[in-house]
């Protein structure tokens, strides 16, 4: 479900057909039985460069909600080692030259790739490196431009798994770039994190439903829409157990695109999806271990663990695996004693903890894989039915599935139907927003 602020003349009514049973979709947060402790769907990280997200945040009145690093501080544990590292890029330099800086003083990579990355970013930069990205994985990317391997396991298999949830031999090199290019070469402020201090749920749900549901809208949950299809310029939409409603305009919303619920002539338009897990488990600790708010794991299963508050015990850490094909079949156990090894192997005085309470989330469809032959096949905004747009995360927009491209695309379709319904009204709204949102 997508959701933007959209200043548009008084007679507009919005419906919003859900088919879940509650808001939210993978976004979603619930309360744990056992602990009262609120627990995410899932980890997603934000960053200063989601300016639409940002501007989403302020127009629902939750902006307050999310904590901004001063500057890109991320530690590491690898494995075998007992010392942490540590990758900071300063906060008070501009880009290019808090990256070159935080690179050089970076104690994670050894000189030889400090001079290799430095050469990837260049071409980056210059953009050389798109010319090579169009059709080839972030592997053969990363081969063409000789990065050794240590550095790939240290810095850009990380962050492919991070922001696209896809392995390094199947992911789009293309999306891969441009990942790059935004969050450290447009803006220093870009690469720094964004840490909510409640839910997801808290955050990105419950003050839009909100929002809206004052303004008169209209939520349906639990939709079981069958047909959509355009008739004389009207939409229709055909629900189980409900009566035809008719529209002036709408966008099509979906995780996946999956089986569509579309016009005929628009299912051509869809293409055929892989899909990539992510795999998610909390635990309950007696002690404390962790004393930074994100920590990355080399060499491991484990990727990522984020300390969360909790009312329940002295530390609550979120696990988290991207692109977990080889841990989606296990059991809950078997995950647990992966992921706490994994942490006892490397950071210090770990094992004199217990773990009291522990959850897992799998989610086996969580992002389809953006390789790129998705990429060029991602569907457009715009349809040939011109009062019916696409939204979602999969619609293209040269982004991976992240809630700021689902959030991107909710904006720009949202913007495309005022147009089309009242092009009297035409403004650059949501660029003017977005830039303003920058110079927070």
């Amino acid at each position: 479900m997508e959701l933007a602020h959209l200043p548009v003349p008084s007679p507009l009514h919005i419906t919003i057909f859900e088919s879940r049973r509650e808001p939210g979709g993978r976004t979603r947060s619930f309360v744990d039985p056992a602990t009262g402790d609120t627990l995410d769907n899932g980890q997603h990280l934000l960053m200063r460069s989601y300016l639409h997200t940002l501007h989403y945040l302020r127009t629902i009145d939750a902006l307050h909600l999310v904590k901004s690093q001063k500057g890109l501080n991320v530690h590491y544990y690898i494995k075998g080692e007992e010392t942490p590292y540590r990758l900071k890029l300063p906060a008070h330099l501009p880009m290019p030259f808090n990256l070159g800086l935080g690179m050089l003083t970076s104690d994670i990579l050894a000189l030889f790739e400090k001079i290799a990355a430095g050469r990837f970013g260049l071409a980056v930069m210059f953009l050389n490196a798109d010319k090579h990205a169009k059709d080839l994985t972030c592997a053969q990317l990363f081969a063409k431009y000789r990065q050794p391997e240590t550095l790939i396991q240290k810095l850009w298999e990380p962050l492919v798994l991070g922001t696209m949830n896809t392995p390094i031999d199947k992911a789009s090199a293309q999306v891969f770039v441009n990942i790059v290019r935004t969050i450290f070469f447009r803006d220093h402020r870009f690469s720094r994190l964004l840490f909510p201090t409640a839910g997801l749920g808290d955050l990105l749900v419950d003050p839009a439903v909100k929002y809206l549901t004052e303004r008169d809208h209209t939520f349906i949950f639990g939709a079981q829409i069958t047909n959509i299809f355009e008739r004389h310029g009207k939409i229709y939409v055909e629900r189980k157990d409900a009566d035809t409603e008719v529209f002036d305009a709408l966008i099509y919303s979906s995780t996946s695109y999956e089986n569509p619920v579309l016009p005929e002539q628009l299912l051509p338009t869809m293409p055929k999806l892989g899909f990539s897990p992510i795999i998610n488990a909390y635990l309950w600790l007696d002690k404390e271990i962790l004393h930074h708010p994100i920590t990355g794991f080399i060499g491991t299963s484990i990727q990522w663990v984020f300390p969360k508050p909790s009312n329940y015990t002295k530390q609550l850490i979120s696990c988290t695996v991207s692109a977990g094909e080889n841990l989606v079949d296990l059991t809950n156990e078997e995950i647990i004693e992966i992921f706490w090894k994994d942490i006892c192997a490397t950071v210090p005085n770990a094992d004199s903890a217990k773990i009291l309470r522990s959850q897992v989330i799998k989610e086996k469809r969580a992002t389809v894989l953006l390789t790129p032959a998705l990429q060029h096949a991602r569907p457009h905004m715009h349809t040939s039915i011109p009062n019916l747009v696409l939204a979602g995360d999969l619609v293209q927009n040269a982004l991976p599935m992240t809630i700021e491209g689902a959030v991107r695309n909710g904006q720009h379709a949202a913007k495309a139907l005022r147009k089309y319904l009242f092009p009297e009204h035409e403004e650059n709204y949501f660029l003017s927003a977005s830039m303003k949102s920058s110079k927070r």
